[in-house]
């Protein structure tokens, strides 16, 4: 059986040669996506606050806001995410979703959780 061959830049190219098999995305296509960690890490680091202290505000261990950062917490008590948004000054959409987050309907906007 034949390879096909491909035509690129005035030279054949196989799909087997190592700059067609080896190719990545070039920068710039490709933006590393956020996460609710990054986010959290960011904002205590802007508020000048050291994981302890914002450990401490929130009610949970050290250990735990590291895991919140680091993205590994899949399922966060919802008590201490109330006492982080406060903390931190900011709201659970934008810890959730960014920067874009959706638009939340009129009657629900202006509430605060208590």
């Amino acid at each position: 059986m034949k390879r096909r061959r491909l035509f690129a830049w005035g030279r054949s190219v196989s799909m087997f040669t190592r700059h067609v098999k080896d190719a990545s995305a070039q920068p710039g296509y490709a933006y590393p996506m956020e996460t609710m960690g990054k986010r959290i890490r960011t904002l205590r680091e802007a508020k000048g606050l050291t994981q302890i202290e914002l450990a401490k505000i929130c009610g949970i261990s050290r250990e735990a806001l590291s895991q919140w950062e680091s993205d590994t917490t899949e399922n966060p008590k919802l008590e201490p995410l109330i006492r982080l948004y406060h903390a931190l000054g900011t709201t659970p959409e934008y810890l959730l979703w960014g920067p874009d987050a959706p638009a939340l309907p009129p009657e629900v906007a202006g509430r605060r959780p208590r």
